[in-house]
């Protein structure tokens, strides 16, 4: 089980988006996506494909966990964690209905807890919200299918700073709005059985209340969130001219769980070269690979263009691994890639 310490700034989760290269002056590649996929892994002298269980049959390889079933409730600073409401002291009837992706003044609006943010001076009734701890709080099942598997649960974004349970075990902490996170849950997860994911979102820092509470103009209450929030909060939470001063917190990206048979593919970087006469573009990849022993693996590569229909061009390359991680480097040539011009120059 891995966790990230104490406002130690975690390692973020990159996933492959939209590339774009730009070598020379206003010149770039069209909108191009990279597709990688372990296509094959060599375990024991068996080939079983990617998408296939030992039995061959299909398998899912992840389990959202965003939707409408989750529960929030509030404690004092310290509180939850001294009523245990990450095992069975959850106040399931003090408890309201949220949604993930969301946010707790969203989840609190809904149900007529707080007046409409927006609406007038309604805004500055609500600071109160930003000086609880939330605790969010899913049950769900795991697929079967899953046992034996390496499973992560990923975070794609938590509003501020949290802290992980699953089934009653604490998984770690995570400081910073905007950075995606993740734990091994391997060991902790059951497969087939029923889970408890709870999910501490702490209060905003005082510092930041009291300045909002002072009816302070936005750049020295965006001063003090500065400093308060060392990895990153939405800077207009201190308000702006359209806009006013919420300190927003909770869950507001997706939260999955992820299956792998024993390797996974993470911190991948994708270096487009783009160079005179322009009828050819390299792409240099590298990403980390973590195996849970020795492996032959072939790593399958697809670029193709988001806004033309194109053929893909597709790649691939074998690797040998060790057990723990890996670093890969692969580069792949794309032939006439289409260009596009910044609006105005072309």
């Amino acid at each position: 089980m891995t966790a990230t310490t104490p406002r130690t700034k975690p390692q973020p989760l990159t996933r492959f988006r939209k590339m774009v290269a730009g070598v020379a002056p206003m010149r770039f590649a069209t909108d191009w996506m990279l597709v990688l996929a372990l296509v094959g892994l060599c375990v024991a002298g068996r080939q079983t494909g990617a998408g296939e269980s030992s039995a061959g049959a299909a398998a899912p390889w992840e389990l959202s966990l965003s939707g409408s079933d989750w529960q929030i409730a509030s404690f004092e600073p310290g509180q939850g964690v001294a009523q245990k409401a990450f095992a069975d002291g959850y106040p399931d009837k003090e408890a309201i209905a949220a949604i993930v992706p969301g946010d707790v003044h969203w989840d609190l609006e809904r149900i007529g807890r707080i007046p409409p943010i927006y609406y007038g001076e309604n805004s500055k009734q609500i600071g109160w919200v930003a000086g609880k701890e939330w605790w969010y709080r899913k049950s769900f099942s795991a697929p079967t299918e899953w046992k034996g598997k390496t499973i992560r649960l990923r975070f794609d974004g938590v509003d501020y700073l949290t802290d992980v349970w699953l089934n009653g075990q604490l998984l770690g902490r995570h400081e910073g709005q905007f950075t995606p996170f993740e734990f091994d849950v391997t060991g902790l997860l059951r497969a087939g059985g029923e889970n408890v994911l709870a999910v501490l979102i702490h209060p905003a820092p005082s510092a930041v209340r009291e300045a909002i509470a002072a009816g302070e103009w936005e750049w020295p209450v965006m001063h003090t969130i500065r400093a308060a929030y060392p990895y990153w909060k939405c800077m207009t939470n201190a308000g702006w001219d359209w806009g006013c001063k919420v300190l927003t917190m909770g869950i507001w990206k997706d939260v999955r769980l992820v299956a792998s048979e024993g390797v996974s593919l993470a911190n991948p970087i994708v270096l487009p070269q783009l160079e005179p006469p322009y009828n050819r573009a390299t792409l240099r990849t590298r990403l980390s690979i973590d195996a849970d022993q020795p492996r032959s693996i072939e790593l399958s590569y697809r670029a193709r263009c988001l806004t033309m229909a194109d053929p893909p061009v597709m790649a691939s390359h074998k690797t040998e691994l060790v057990a723990g991680a890996s670093q890969v480097e692969f580069s792949m040539e794309i032939a006439k890639p289409r260009l596009w011009w910044p609006n105005g120059y072309g």
